[in-house]
């Protein structure tokens, strides 16, 4: 697994194995792995030669808190080990196991329903069948129950409603029309709601790429000593980062930011307030990585999707029509498949 993820090379910080004063208030009580990926969620693995002893002590791992940060483990592995690793050799394991091959036997259990009070499983039955990398893509998606990103996603949303109610409230009704045509949607206010999760989508990557470096504005920098977003000085850390890359990200965000900071900067200010707010909230969850913007707000800001015939597809799921559509190796030179 240290060897699957570039995040995770540094054996002592992330992968953490039989580590003991790793759950609080349980010393005797640590996972066989922990992966404490700062930007993911908590999650335990428990390994056996026996389906039933996996199963057990993975189930056992719900519900405990990490001593380091006091978080809640909503997802643990049960990891089958067949009974043939108990004759081959550390060495001829972990070349199988680098080698990508299908391996691995694990079955996944999460806490579900109000309060975590159930358990899921997945698959009910049996085990998946995959390669060290699989699981190492998979953890992070799985790393939170669906029941507390949706949970997420709503109060995340609810920001967004907000910010733009905030501008709505103060911006001409011209100015509006120009804001919605900029983003191209017909009425005002889903023209102010599709601007703020332009917003949200440059404030969560201008986040990321302000913590792997110092050479982009984070945040806080971007706001008064008293807290309070300064509109200006994000627009100018977007263009320093634009003068670099993700033209996709922030180049519609700014479009868009000059048109209601003429508006209204009081305003303004306080609608990246409230984006600020579900920020924290996606960081605090650690989604960051892994809560699509589109996906999961979508469907909570569109109440008239239905008749629009508007669905979000994911980027994954496009890709793989486009793919079924046409082969890559049949257009000409000049045309870019991406």
């Amino acid at each position: 697994m240290q060897g699957a993820s570039a995040r995770w090379r540094e054996p002592a910080s992330v992968v953490q194995v039989e580590r003991t004063g790793t759950i609080a208030g349980a010393p005797g009580k640590h996972p066989d792995i922990l992966v404490v990926d700062p930007e993911v969620w908590p999650v335990a693995i428990e390994a056996s030669f026996d389906t039933r002893d996996a199963d057990r002590d993975a189930v056992a791992r719900l519900g405990l808190e990490t001593a380091a940060k006091g978080m809640l483990i909503e997802t643990a592995f049960a990891v089958h080990i067949p009974a043939k690793y108990r004759r081959i050799a550390r060495r001829q394991i972990e070349e199988e196991l680098k080698s990508g091959a299908e391996v691995l036997r694990y079955a996944l259990h999460q806490r579900a329903g109000a309060g975590g009070a159930e358990v899921r499983r997945w698959p009910r039955e049996g085990y998946v069948e995959a390669s060290v990398q699989d699981l190492v893509e998979l953890l992070p998606l799985v790393a939170l129950s669906r029941e507390t990103i949706e949970t997420t996603a709503e109060y995340v949303a609810q920001q967004v409603q907000w910010a733009a109610e905030r501008l709505q409230d103060v911006v001409s009704p011209e100015r509006q029309a120009q804001i919605a045509a900029s983003v191209h949607q017909r009425s005002a206010l889903r023209g102010l709601t599709t601007t703020m999760v332009l917003w949200l989508n440059a404030l969560l990557a201008q986040h990321q790429l302000s913590e792997r470096t110092d050479r982009f504005a984070s945040l806080r920098s971007c706001c008064d000593p008293e807290g309070r977003p300064m509109p200006w000085d994000f627009l100018a850390a977007w263009r320093q980062i634009l003068d670099e890359n993700w033209r996709s990200i922030f180049e519609p965000a700014m479009d868009v930011m000059g048109k209601a900071s003429d508006a209204s900067l009081r305003e303004t200010s306080a609608a990246i307030g409230c984006l600020l707010a579900a920020v924290q909230r996606i960081q605090a969850k650690r989604l960051g990585t892994c809560l699509s913007v589109g996906a999961e707000l979508f469907p909570k800001l569109s109440d008239d999707r239905k008749e629009a015939a508007a669905f979000y597809t994911q980027p994954a799921a496009a890709e793989f029509l486009a793919t079924l559509t046409m082969r890559k190796d049949s257009l000409p030179p000049s045309v870019s498949w991406g």
